[in-house]
């Protein structure tokens, strides 16, 4: 008898879990399956798109005479980009871009002197530096349950093209005995490189609104972005 209705316990044990193991596993199914329908998802299709930005050449003046320049430039340049981009789905999607990290100048250096005599007559005249690059890259987004916001992150290729020049006055300096004197120096250069960056991206139908970090490394140069910018999605 004791036997028996420890075993009708236990059957009334498993009827009382078992309603609420089934609705957990239908709520789970259901948010599996609502996951992805209430998932960010913008609209598909190509798009075009431009941004401004607050850029940073990230480099410096390099020359045989380089150790005479200053070697970093200023932070924080105007910069640009445009962008021409398909979404195949809510998840993934490609771009092509064209990124101008703006131009960065140095000014010249004030002569050294005292009682308005030069102590040192060298003087570093300036120096401009510019960036710019082509990209192609894979987009690849985040399924969020809200559906007028991505975020998203991008790797790619790029080729990275850069430039830079300066010049100064240097009779006080001397190479195998002889005064330097005038020095001008510019490089240009160029090279293939790996293109990176990560964004988030309000969309409001065919209207987006987004924020991205961008950035080419190469072995030329290591440019990066902040930018602000909007995109239009063709019907």
């Amino acid at each position: 008898m004791r036997s028996l209705e420890a075993r009708r316990a236990r059957a009334r044990r498993r009827l009382a879990v078992s309603p609420f193991a089934l609705a957990l596993c239908l709520s789970g199914a259901a948010l599996g399956l609502a996951g992805p329908a209430s998932a960010a998802n913008g609209p598909l299709g190509f798009y075009v798109g431009a941004s401004v930005a607050e850029a940073n050449q990230n480099q410096g003046l390099s020359s045989a005479a380089g150790d005479f320049f200053p070697r970093s430039f200023p932070n924080d340049q105007l910069g640009w980009k445009l962008v021409i981009g398909a979404r195949a789905s809510r998840w993934f999607g490609g771009e092509l871009e064209y990124l101008d990290f703006g131009s960065a100048r140095l000014g010249p250096s004030p002569l050294v002197t005292e009682n308005g005599v030069s102590l040192e007559p060298d003087e570093f005249y300036g120096a401009s530096a510019r960036s710019r690059a082509a990209a192609a890259m894979a987009v690849g987004y985040l399924p969020l349950p809200v559906r007028w916001l991505d975020v998203y992150g991008k790797l790619g290729v790029a080729r990275l093209w850069t430039s830079n020049s300066g010049s100064g006055y240097y009779p006080d300096t001397y190479v195998n005995g002889l005064p330097v004197d005038y020095v001008s120096a510019s490089q240009d250069a160029s090279d293939n490189g790996l293109a990176y960056g990560a964004g988030v991206q309000s969309h409001f139908g065919a209207l987006g609104l987004r924020l991205e970090y961008e950035r080419i490394s190469s072995d030329v140069g290591s440019p990066f972005m902040v930018s602000l910018g909007a995109t239009w999605t063709f019907p």
